[in-house]
């Protein structure tokens, strides 16, 4: 499979107004991408001088989208002898699935499967590059700012007033009162995470590492194919592991996947 060049002329900035009427989104959604258009929207609120770093994540994070499996669902009317209609709608983006969509694209009737696997997977490879985007020249000021004893001292604060680990945090700031960058996704990862460890587990002798593990998870949100990590979900978890996994789409639903797993991996455990 070949890659393919996104160029800067997909990547819109929008006015904070315009950015939510246009994609329609919460407001803490500070980026969008469309695939079957290939281009970005990103909310010109979150360009902000203070953190040039959050830009270029936000950017990173929506590529990673677009450059996932895309196919597409195609319906055509022909009720109407004089004008034949046709309908394409995204289908599979990643590893989601999408319920058809018979007349346009965003239908509120739609129903995206494994949702929030995906983000696990696009903000767990956010996560990983994040450090290698402050090579960027552009980024130069802030790599040598986050690599102070005094930004690290911010961060390892942070780490242990919220519990979590140190490469969670993305960005802090000189000034108090602005928010650092995490990032995001954190419950969603939290199942993938809890997955990929239990698989290994259950499979060690097929993967040396987790690392390895989740390469697997990577791969089909290149490729589309997903009957490998499909029966490494099953073989882990059950006949309704994957089922359960694809079920996640937010935050009160990730802790319900993840006790449901958890569940069912004691009872394979149990009967091995």
């Amino acid at each position: 499979m070949s890659p393919y060049f996104i160029p800067s002329k997909n990547i819109h900035i929008l006015p904070h107004d315009l950015y939510i009427k246009i994609t329609d989104t919460e407001e803490n959604e500070v980026g969008i991408s469309y695939p079957l258009h290939q281009n970005i929207f990103i909310d010109e609120q979150e360009v902000t001088e203070s953190n040039p770093l959050e830009f270029w994540t936000d950017i990173f994070h929506e590529i990673l989208h677009l450059k996932a499996h895309v196919s597409v669902h195609g319906v055509i009317n022909e009720e109407n002898a004089d004008e034949i209609e046709t309908y394409l709608s995204q289908y599979r983006h990643g590893i989601t699935v999408n319920s058809p969509q018979f007349k346009y694209e965003n239908s509120k009737d739609s129903y995206k499967y494994f949702l929030g696997l995906h983000e696990a997977i696009v903000s767990d490879m956010e996560k990983k590059y994040s450090s290698t985007l402050l090579n960027l020249p552009e980024l130069r000021e802030q790599k040598d700012w986050l690599s102070s004893e005094e930004a690290e001292s911010i961060k390892k604060d942070l780490a242990r007033k919220h519990h979590i680990s140190e490469d969670e945090i993305i960005w802090v700031s000189k000034n108090k009162d602005e928010d650092p960058q995490y990032v995001p996704y954190p419950y969603f990862r939290d199942v993938f995470y809890y997955v990929i460890q239990e698989i290994k587990d259950q499979c060690g002798n097929k993967f040396p590492d987790e690392e390895s593990v989740k390469n697997e998870f990577t791969k089909a949100h290149f490729t589309g194919r997903l009957l490998p990590v499909a029966r490494l979900v099953t073989e882990t978890f059950g006949e309704q592991g994957f089922r359960i996994l694809g079920s996640m789409k937010d935050k009160e639903s990730a802790i319900h996947v993840k006790k449901l797993l958890q569940k069912s991996r004691i009872q394979i455990k149990n009967k091995s």
